[in-house]
């Protein structure tokens, strides 16, 4: 449960536990700077935003609080920029451990809708991890919630080829083949690849 106080200029909010019909603070933010992450154990993360440098050049990071049992506290290694979180999910993924990639993943997604940054390259990442683990719904959901939200302007139309090509998988992957094969061309005509001419020539065999 979140407790928010109305200040001037700034907003801090309380975490508490509620359990047993009894309250008792547990984290203490400013609600400005933070957002909800997965859960570890039964607990949601919370991952605080920050930056150094100056603010019209700054390079963001996330610090990442667990609870502990008594109250929340920061990972040891928690000070994260956005690339590194992208970086560790890839090395996870390379490894096919897509449990762990996904939690990398989702906080670099979460991270991107935060700052408005990366966000087609973010949700990609996270689809890719929920069609290895079979979150077919979900993938596809996210990709379309992505596109739909998306002002023109913000993307370049290259980066929607791999949002249409992971649809594609998804397709596929239920055996719609017809609808599949739609999406790999569309896929195709944002920006053509070898690996797209491929699935457009399987899907059409199929």
């Amino acid at each position: 449960y979140q407790d928010r106080e109305a200040y001037p200029n700034y907003t801090p909010t309380k975490i508490f536990e509620i359990r047993n019909n009894c309250a008792r603070e547990i984290g203490f933010f400013f609600w400005e700077n933070i957002s909800f992450a997965e859960k570890d154990k039964e607990f949601l993360q919370i991952l605080s935003k920050n930056y150094e440098g100056h603010k019209t050049n700054p390079v963001w990071y996330l610090d990442v609080f667990c609870f502990d049992g008594k109250s929340y506290k920061p990972l040891n290694n928690a000070h994260f920029t956005i690339g590194q979180y992208m970086d560790l999910g890839l090395k996870a993924f390379q490894r096919k451990e897509y449990e762990t990639a996904e939690k990398y993943y989702l906080n670099a997604y979460r991270m991107s809708k935060i700052l408005q940054e990366n966000q087609i390259l973010d949700a990609n990442n996270l689809a890719l991890v929920w069609i290895k683990l079979k979150k077919l719904n979900k993938a596809k959901s996210l990709l379309l919630e992505t596109i739909s939200n998306l002002k023109d302007g913000y993307y370049n139309e290259k980066e929607l080829a791999p949002v249409y090509f992971n649809l594609g998988l998804i397709a596929e992957t239920e055996k719609k083949y017809k609808e599949a094969l739609e999406l790999y061309q569309k896929s195709n005509s944002y920006e053509s690849s070898n690996a797209r001419l491929e699935k457009i020539k399987l899907m059409t065999e199929k």
